[in-house]
């Protein structure tokens, strides 16, 4: 069977690079951030009938100040191709599941408290609009 060449090791990026070599799988959304997830291949010589891979989830746009985190080799399978494949069956409930599985509980309030607020429009402060009212009736 013709194997394809796995990517290089799961070290940690340098800045400026993508937080994987490993083929991009989804992107979901969890404690108010995106997240990228890869399929990344756990060389080991030690294996010689299967091959592995894990997942590894990184904050999309990489600005959240959060390091990509992974899972442990939970794939195993007779092919690299075969490795995507069974990942590909995932749901993004199980993705976010495994994410969830990997971050620790300051770990998600550090990953809200990075997301940025959304805008909201400048209004009147509710006792202004009170006071305006009761002066003009």
């Amino acid at each position: 069977m013709d194997h394809e060449t796995p990517p290089p090791p799961r070290d940690a990026a340098p800045s400026g690079q993508p937080p994987s070599h490993g083929q991009h799988l989804a992107t979901v959304s969890h404690a108010g951030l995106l997240w990228d997830v890869y399929v990344e291949h756990d060389d080991d010589p030690t294996r010689t009938d299967s091959f592995a891979g894990c997942l590894c989830f990184s904050p999309a746009g990489g600005s959240s100040g959060l390091r990509p985190v992974r899972t442990a080799a939970i794939l195993i399978e007779p092919s690299y191709e075969e490795i995507f494949y069974r990942a590909r069956a995932f749901e993004e409930h199980h993705l976010v599941s495994l994410l969830r599985s990997l971050l620790p509980e300051d770990g998600i309030a550090a990953a809200r408290a990075a997301a940025p607020e959304p805008e909201q429009p400048d209004l009147p402060a509710a006792d202004d609009a009170a006071d305006g009212e009761l002066a003009g009736g």
